[in-house]
């Protein structure tokens, strides 16, 4: 009798326990997606007042345009449809240009407007909130697009698609006498992905 008293306190032992851990794993996920749906609600307010912006500023003299009423600091916004991917992209000097934060336009970058330039873009790959390229592998050739800067919409055609070694450089392939976006990711253990459009 005192036996069978024992397992069955072992088992309701075993209950609680299992009970908590799933309450506490169901509160974990339901955080995290509260935190994702959050920070997904915030980029579409920023990049909806940055579209604003830019209407304004088209219909001001650029003189009379004061940037600071741009206060989310986006200077461009990368829209690519296939992968669902429409992201605020930062000034070079913003220290929110940075991979770990955002999509990173490189020091070696040149914006839409230069032509037969070269607007280079590099974000993570994988699961983190901050694996913007999580998806590039998706794009196919021929697709299109979008970089949103200075109040017009320039579109860009994929043209190549490559594979690199992973060293901290990058050899791009480009046409120097087209205006050039150049998307950059890892990929995989020791490579980079570079999409050329």
């Amino acid at each position: 009798m005192q036996r069978k008293e024992k397992n069955n306190w072992k088992k309701g032992q075993l209950y609680v326990v299992g009970s908590l851990f799933i309450v506490i794993s169901l509160t974990f996920l339901l955080f995290r997606f509260y935190s994702f749906y959050r920070e997904q609600r915030i980029e579409k307010g920023k990049i909806n007042s940055f579209y604003q912006y830019q209407i304004e500023k088209i219909k001001v003299v650029p003189s009379d345009v004061n940037k600071e009423n741009n206060d989310l600091n986006y200077i461009a916004v990368l829209k690519i449809d296939s992968i669902h991917l429409e992201k605020g992209l930062y000034d070079i000097q913003n220290k929110l240009n940075h991979v770990d934060n955002n999509i990173e336009i490189l020091e070696e970058s040149t914006m839409p407007n230069v032509q037969n330039g070269n607007l280079i873009l590099a974000g993570h790959n994988g699961n983190g909130k901050n694996s913007y390229f999580r998806n590039l592998h998706k794009i196919k050739e021929g697709e299109l697009i979008s970089i949103f800067y200075d109040g017009y919409e320039y579109q860009y055609q994929v043209m190549n698609i490559y594979q690199v070694e992973k060293t901290g450089k990058v050899d791009i392939i480009r046409n120097k006498e087209k205006t050039t976006l150049t998307l950059i990711t890892c990929s995989g253990d020791n490579e980079q992905l570079v999409v050329i459009c």
